[in-house]
């Protein structure tokens, strides 16, 4: 059925008509939302409308969900600021975003770096920490519904009817308890969430498959494989926190959104701090918020293209500070990785030598003082050795 259709009028009849003080300008794209313009406070929004639902119950509730939505005010959600009927069918007023989604520039870098998906994971989670305290659940999270602007701002769309309607598109990224009819939970958005980011990470949805029931029925029964298997240079630690997000046990999943951001935070801490001083990270792909980004579709190779300085570490330590103050949990990423809410540095296996793993535990616990450290360890060795000859020839 299309969508002319489904509607009592057609899509382009409604454009130049006056919703809500707003002029209709065009249609985007092949959508139902519109861009609209208000001309004396110079302003424009983006206007979506939806089908007409048969049964005035369900109607009636997606129109309360909405309006509950119109309650949430957070940066990293696109603000929903009002809703109403036009010609018998519902609509909402929501903030414009000039950009793109998340699934475009997915299509156009298949696969970004880890710290990129990370950093995008955690500004997606702190929306979700926003909405899940008014018990508004998104229940349709996926690529499409991330919107990211011009100046590196990400936003997730909440401005939909609550229903879970499968389809290519989103059912990569429901959780598998909602086909088989379970009670929705907050842990269902965590679900969508990590198979977001493992998408981002790895290039491909979690589990694959041709249809939408085909690939519903393997999301039932299979897991997928953990990103640091097949890439290499994904984390491991990453790999544990996504496979907890996207456990088909209810129990041992993030129970959450709250504690999915201690963790997403407390993964920044330990392993993005390290990579920032690494010489294979001169071009970190983690963005922290002092840095103007520029245009988006530089997030994967220009996120970051400035020397070594103090910013990231000042945001490090911004978003530590803010953990102490609310006294977040911290959620182990593994048993040896983290000890009650302390947020302790972590060694690799990878660091094989000594040496290695003293200079990474220094670049941890000191930062970018760290060379002042072995300076000072080298100057003091140097000293003594000098002494002791000394005082050998002098006997």
């Amino acid at each position: 059925m299309s969508i002319e259709e489904k509607l009592p009028f057609s899509p382009d009849e409604i454009i130049d008509e006056q919703v809500s003080g707003y002029k209709i300008v065009q249609r985007i794209e092949d959508s139902l939302v519109y861009l609209a313009f208000r001309k004396d406070i110079d302003h424009q929004v983006a206007i979506k409308i939806f089908y007409p639902n048969p049964y005035a119950d369900n109607q009636q509730l997606v129109v309360d969900r909405l309006n509950t939505i119109c309650k949430l005010n957070h940066p990293n959600i696109v603000k929903t600021y009002e809703v109403g009927e036009i010609r018998g069918v519902v609509y909402c007023v929501m903030e414009y975003i000039p950009g793109e989604n998340l699934y475009d520039l997915m299509k156009r870098n298949p696969r970004l770096h880890w710290g990129a998906a990370a950093e995008i994971g955690r500004e997606l989670t702190q929306g979700l920490v926003a909405a899940h305290k008014l018990n508004v659940l998104h229940l349709s999270l996926h690529p499409d519904r991330v919107l990211l602007s011009k100046d590196g701002q990400i936003k997730v769309n909440f401005c939909n009817e609550g229903l879970i309607t499968p389809s290519n598109e989103i059912v990569h990224y429901v959780a598998p308890e909602l086909f088989l009819g379970q009670d929705i939970q907050k842990s269902s958005d965590i679900y969508s969430l990590g198979a977001i980011i493992y998408h981002i990470v790895t290039g491909n949805p979690p589990l694959a498959g041709k249809e939408p029931q085909e690939i519903a029925l393997i999301h039932r029964q299979l897991s997928p494989v953990i990103p640091s298997y097949g890439v290499a240079d994904v984390p491991h630690p990453l790999s544990l926190l996504l496979e907890r997000t996207m456990t088909k046990k209810l129990e041992q999943r993030y129970s959450n959104s709250f504690q999915l951001l201690a963790a997403l935070n407390n993964f920044l801490l330990n392993e993005a701090c390290v990579h920032f001083y690494s010489e294979k990270a001169k071009k970190l792909t983690i963005a922290p918020k002092r840095y103007h980004l520029g245009s988006y579709k530089e997030l994967v190779t220009q996120v970051v293209k400035a020397d070594r300085d103090e910013s990231f570490v000042q945001e490090i330590h911004r978003i530590e500070k803010e953990l102490i103050q609310n006294n977040a949990p911290t959620i182990p990423l593994n048993d040896s990785m983290m000890n009650d809410s302390q947020v302790k540095p972590t060694l690799s296996s990878k660091d094989t030598s000594i040496v290695q793993r003293a200079t990474k535990y220094l670049r941890m616990r000191f930062g970018k003082n760290y060379t002042y450290v072995l300076f000072s360890c080298f100057c003091s060795f140097t000293l003594s050795m000098f002494l002791m000859f000394v005082f050998l020839f002098i006997k």
